[in-house]
């Protein structure tokens, strides 16, 4: 499988304060944190980022929204720094974090505000 080097280089912070490890996850299915409630430096090195790296260093994209995605890979694939496979516990804590995100962070969930305005724009 292919290999991606994105979240060896960035992560998304959207506008209410999420953190997608990807800028393909358009979904918020695999989130991070909260901008809010912890630090960059803390979830850049987190446990969360680092089950990421370890799956997606060795090809492995069996997770959403990496499975579906279509992105080649990245450039210099070859300066990313040596990781161990992911260990069983990075797994688990994959699955946790999936089943975490689509139980409080819905695609279409806007605020309320941002709801209201968008219905005042049709009408």
């Amino acid at each position: 499988m292919k290999k991606c080097v994105l979240p060896f280089r960035q992560f998304v912070v959207h506008w209410d304060g999420v953190v997608d490890f990807c800028c393909n996850d358009f979904g918020r299915d695999l989130v991070i944190g909260d901008i809010r409630k912890r630090t960059v430096e803390d979830m850049w090195w987190g446990k969360e980022m680092t089950a990421i790296r370890a799956m997606l260093r060795h090809g492995d994209r069996r997770f959403a929204p990496c499975y579906r995605c279509n992105y080649f890979g990245g450039m210099r694939q070859g300066c990313l720094p040596p990781i161990p496979p992911a260990t069983p516990e990075q797994k688990r804590l994959l699955k946790r974090m999936l089943a975490k995100s689509k139980k409080h962070y819905k695609q279409d969930q806007l605020p309320s505000k941002v709801l209201f305005a968008a219905n005042e724009m049709k009408g």
